[in-house]
């Protein structure tokens, strides 16, 4: 059975999820980040919503949405389309995690020794952008060919390539929840 680390919220899934609030006196993730001071301006996606459930909501739209699509996608203007704003997307994301009072700040303050774990999965950030950006580039490419001959081989290749990449995001995403489901969540009897 599972308990809440130091009064977390119950359910990290829940729009009003925030950092516990560490030491006396310091306040987890950024401002206004509880359930406590929403207003009406707190919008899901805006400035104002919690930051797990900011990253949660762009997990599930990047995992459930634009990887399955990738998956399912024939045409090379459909994928083209896909990855579009991925690279945009990925950056704003990367930043909720790794900016000024982000998740991994906030994981950090409840447990320190996850330096070395956050500094893999920042060096995981640069990697997965820079093939979303190739990816991208690639596609571009591939779709002025038009129906040339080689069309077919450089997608043939790109999917290969699409099919690395979307299991690299994959593999990302349940690092980082395993991370926070072990660090917020602890085993019964354990430490943190």
């Amino acid at each position: 059975m599972r308990k809440p680390h130091r009064g977390a919220a119950v359910d990290p899934g829940r729009p009003d999820f925030a950092f516990p609030a560490g030491r006396e006196g310091e306040r987890g993730g950024r401002g206004g980040m509880g359930p406590k001071g929403r207003s009406s301006r707190d919008q899901p996606g805006g400035p104002d919503e919690p930051i797990l459930a900011r990253i949660e909501r762009d997990h599930r739209q990047i995992v459930n949405f634009y990887l399955r699509e990738l998956a399912a996608a024939q045409e090379p203007s459909r994928i083209r389309e896909l990855l579009d704003p991925l690279p945009e997307m990925l950056s704003k994301h990367f930043a909720d995690e790794e900016g000024p009072e982000g998740l991994y700040d906030g994981l950090r303050a409840i447990r320190p020794s996850l330096d070395s774990a956050l500094k893999s999965l920042r060096g995981e950030h640069r990697r997965v952008l820079k093939a979303a950006e190739e990816l991208l580039r690639e596609m571009r490419e591939i779709e002025q060919l038009g129906r040339a001959e080689n069309q077919a081989e450089r997608l043939a290749r790109t999917r290969e390539d699409l099919s690395a990449f979307m299991e690299m995001v994959r593999r990302h995403e349940q690092a980082e929840t395993r991370l926070v489901a072990d660090t917020y969540y602890l085993e019964e009897g354990g430490s943190g």
